[in-house]
């Protein structure tokens, strides 16, 4: 059974989602600015451990200037210590989008 995780205002800060192993499995986003933004997602167990732009992710998606994104991975994807998220404005720097995105996650613990 998977477990629901919602965010209505996802920014540059690191959001944790779950300490300890989960995979994920569907995630939707919704990104409110004229700008193309991007969910970073680290393989932490604490929010401390990151710092978007500087601790590299370990996945990444790309969300399209006022769009939405959903995601479906039919192998779930496995992060082991934890699962921590931000959002940027480009895929590799460390600047906050000028509105946080909404981001709904489904995952399996463990």
């Amino acid at each position: 059974m998977s477990a629901p995780y919602r965010n209505s205002n996802l920014g540059l800060a690191a959001q944790l989602v779950k300490i300890g192993p989960v995979s994920l499995h569907t995630i939707h986003v919704e990104n409110p600015n004229g700008a193309k933004s991007y969910v970073q997602f680290y393989n932490k167990a604490t929010a401390e451990e990151v710092n978007p732009g500087t601790t590299t992710p370990d996945k990444t998606l790309y969300v399209p200037a006022n769009g939405a994104m959903d995601f479906n991975w039919g192998n779930p994807v496995s992060f082991s210590n934890g699962l921590v998220i931000a959002a940027t404005t480009g895929a590799d720097n460390g600047v906050a989008p000028t509105s946080g995105l909404l981001v709904n996650i489904d995952y399996f613990r463990g």
